[in-house]
């Protein structure tokens, strides 16, 4: 089942809103029809879990396997997700970040080509570490962009 809306699409989506009125409504929209989602879903037999574990996942997946039940399977996706979600954080996030950051250092360092697609990356680092060598990575990025654009 495909969620209209995801965990991690509604995290990423706070993060980029700060300081942008549009950017804060769609995000504010999207957060209003997940927790409806989740309301609509969960209650206190199945009870809605923000770090829920592998086994309740399983015991979900189970149920919706067992009883073929469009709402089982909604539960077991809502969790999956915010399964899936956890354990990246928790696991990979970190890699991700320096390997990002590494990556558009070097680029900018050897002058290579750079694509919105640096600038959307470097714009996520900026925001979720807001130190000085972010902010101005992005806005080397940002530079390159508006002087050589594409």
């Amino acid at each position: 089942m495909k969620l209209p809306v995801s965990a991690a699409e509604l995290k990423k989506m706070k993060l980029l809103s700060r300081g942008n009125p549009k950017k804060i409504a769609e995000y504010t929209l999207k957060e209003k029809q997940y927790k409806e989602m989740v309301s609509a879903f969960f209650d206190d037999e199945t009870p809605f879990a923000s770090h829920p574990s592998e086994s309740y996942v399983e015991s979900l997946r189970r149920k919706a396997e067992e009883t073929g039940d469009e709402a089982d399977k909604a539960r077991y996706a809502i969790m999956k997700d915010r399964f899936d979600m956890n354990e990246y954080e928790h696991k990979q996030a970190h890699f991700d970040y320096v390997k990002t950051r590494s990556t558009l250092i070097q680029k900018v360092s050897a002058g290579e080509k750079l694509t919105k697609s640096d600038l959307h990356d470097a714009e996520l680092l900026a925001r979720q570490s807001p130190g000085p060598e972010n902010m101005v990575l992005y806005s080397k990025i940002k530079r390159e962009l508006s002087q050589n654009p594409q």
